[in-house]
């Protein structure tokens, strides 16, 4: 990628609470939305590996799917029943690639930054970010909305800020583990580290109740810690260890959709449900077939 792609800048307005200096939302064009929407796309090995890498935020891990990603990299290929296999793993496809290519978009990690990537929104519409990335187009209700969440007593500033190509994945970060990530991205960088403490807590994570239909069984041996009531390690098989490796091409719109919108991921919930909200026929790009259904 050119010197000039990679100084490619978005803008977007910011109002920001000035007491308590937070962002309560942004206004902003498609091409930030069209960011935030690309995470969606991504398969969980891809979230993992550009969380990982050195940004102006820490690198992070992904909880266990960063230690399965680092399984694979560590596996010689003869493991693996074809030679591409592995890199298919490292690097997965997301399942919008056949998409993007009739479309002449080229990069994988397609974002408004990619060369050709022509976004899903149309270019006439304006949106409402909110700090929790609820996205809303802007539209009469949205003012209700807007006073009804944030009020008339709070005093404001208006900051036009922008988003390099080099800081998607800090807010791909910040969304993932933040519960304000605009605040965090734009006013806190510098001040904060982001808590990562490698697990999911359980009152995030929605257990679902109703069991659905028996499919294949696996088996496998697990060695237990009688006294700590914890699986120390196991032995399985290949359909098991496929099982697992298959979560690295999994993207994270459909860890959304099988966890019904609460996956416990920072804001990530929110965009989803945002995503899922948004009218096919008018609030995507109507020159596209199905657009909405491709996320």
């Amino acid at each position: 990628m050119s010197s000039s792609e990679n100084q490619k800048q978005i803008s977007l307005t910011l109002v920001v609470d000035k007491k308590k200096q937070k962002v309560l939302y942004a206004e902003a064009g498609k091409d930030f939305v069209d960011v935030l929407l690309s995470f969606l796309t991504w398969p969980l090995g891809t979230v993992s590996r550009l969380v990982s890498e050195k940004s102006t935020v820490q690198p992070c891990r992904f909880y266990c799917i960063s230690s399965l990603r680092e399984s694979v990299d560590k596996l010689d290929r003869t493991y693996f029943s074809a030679y591409e296999n592995k890199e298919m793993l490292l690097n997965p496809r997301s399942p919008m690639d056949d998409f993007y290519r009739n479309l002449g978009w080229v990069s994988y990690e397609n974002t408004p930054f990619s060369k050709g990537f022509k976004g899903y929104l149309p270019v006439t519409t304006c949106y409402i970010v909110s700090d929790d990335l609820t996205v809303m187009p802007s539209k009469a209700d949205t003012t209700l909305w807007m006073l009804r969440n944030f009020g008339l007593d709070c005093v404001t500033e208006r900051l036009t800020v922008s988003v390099t190509q080099k800081e998607v994945p800090d807010l791909l970060k910040f969304s993932l583990w933040s519960r304000a990530p605009l605040t965090d991205l734009f006013l806190r960088k510098k001040l904060i580290q982001i808590h990562n403490s490698g697990t999911l807590e359980l009152s995030k994570v929605k257990i679902n109740e109703c069991q659905g239909k028996v499919g294949v069984r696996m088996k496998l041996k697990v060695v237990v810690s009688k006294s700590e009531r914890i699986v120390l390690f196991a032995e399985a098989q290949e359909d098991f260890i496929n099982q697992l490796l298959i979560f690295l091409t999994i993207p994270l719109a459909t860890v959304e959709r099988l966890q019904q919108d609460n996956s416990g991921l920072g804001c990530i919930d929110n965009l989803y449900k945002s995503s899922a909200e948004f009218d096919a026929a008018i609030d995507f790009d109507p020159t596209i077939f199905d657009l909405k259904g491709k996320l």
